[in-house]
């Protein structure tokens, strides 16, 4: 009797350990994995948020990781606004801008050359035009190799990116940098534009 009383609590106390050891993992894991932004798995969810004040509906595509290696690692968002007052003729005469945040970690810094970020697409050039960057970010990746975080901002009208993201093959050069870009990323801008579109639309039928 006694010994199967003992069985059980060892066996309790076994439970609670064990609960203990997986919760303390799974935090340090959350942890270590908030100390790089782009180790982070980048989520295919397109962010739409209304700000009642303003009237404004801002869309966001989430970091998507454009280039990892042991020399620079790269990753793009994108955030639009939909203005509260939006009719045809405003998009006829101005297009909706979209800003593209680049975030890139490299040993010594990024060498943005010329400034300009381009596209091809299919063989089709697009360029973009200034790339302003060297914002230092203050947080680290934890790797003792790319020390130098920096942000580099750009805009493209929402026409623009749909040319980017119509192509099967596209490239694209930031300053220096030349590289391809997935279809996973290409994917991701696509239901952004979708998602800016929709709001477009939305806007249009409330007028």
């Amino acid at each position: 009797m006694l010994t199967s009383k003992f069985n059980k609590l060892s066996y309790s106390k076994f439970q609670c350990v064990a609960w203990a050891c997986l919760v303390v993992a799974a935090m340090s894991a959350s942890a270590a994995g908030q100390g790089d932004p782009l180790k982070k798995q980048a989520r295919d969810n397109t962010q739409v948020k209304y700000d009642p004040f303003s009237g404004e509906t801002t869309i966001t595509m989430p970091p998507q990781i454009i280039l990892s290696d042991d020399s620079n690692r790269l990753s793009m968002t994108a955030e639009a606004k939909i203005p509260k007052d939006l009719s045809e003729r405003t998009l006829r005469e101005q297009d909706i801008k979209a800003t593209l945040t680049f975030v890139t970690w490299t040993p010594k810094g990024f060498d943005l050359g010329d400034d300009q970020l381009h596209f091809l697409a299919d063989g089709e050039q697009i360029p973009v035009g200034y790339a302003g960057g060297g914002a230092r970010l203050p947080f680290s990746t934890g790797d003792k190799q790319l020390r130098v975080g920096e942000n580099i901002i750009t805009i493209a009208s929402l026409t623009t990116l749909q040319r980017v993201a119509s192509g099967s093959d596209v490239q694209m050069r930031l300053g220096q940098l030349k590289v391809s870009i997935d279809s996973k990323v290409l994917s991701a801008l696509r239901r952004f534009l979708d998602a800016c579109r929709h709001q477009q639309t939305k806007r249009n039928q409330i007028r």
